[in-house]
């Protein structure tokens, strides 16, 4: 048989089989209602990621306050030092 001659009859135009519409809308209408939900996990994904870049800001908040309390306390003994040093004179 001709390429050609298989590739019409292949191609042929078929009559669907029974219910094959129906059975087509039905599906397309349980994944319309099951598309909601990796939009949902999505919408949760982003929310958890913006807390979490929140959470980051407060603990690098958190380490800079910290190591500001360091630096105020170590001037405030160096000056603790040079009083009593300008006081025992």
């Amino acid at each position: 048989m001709d390429l050609e001659q298989e590739l019409r009859q292949t191609l042929a135009r078929k009559r669907a089989p029974a219910g094959f519409a129906d059975r087509v809308m039905e599906k397309t209408r349980t994944q319309a209602r099951t598309r909601t939900v990796p939009w949902r996990w999505a919408v949760a994904a982003a929310v958890l990621v913006c807390l979490g870049g929140g959470w980051w800001k407060v603990d690098q908040a958190g380490r800079e306050l910290e190591s500001a309390l360091r630096i105020a306390s170590s001037k405030i003994d160096l000056a603790e030092k040079k009083a009593s040093e300008v006081f025992v004179r």
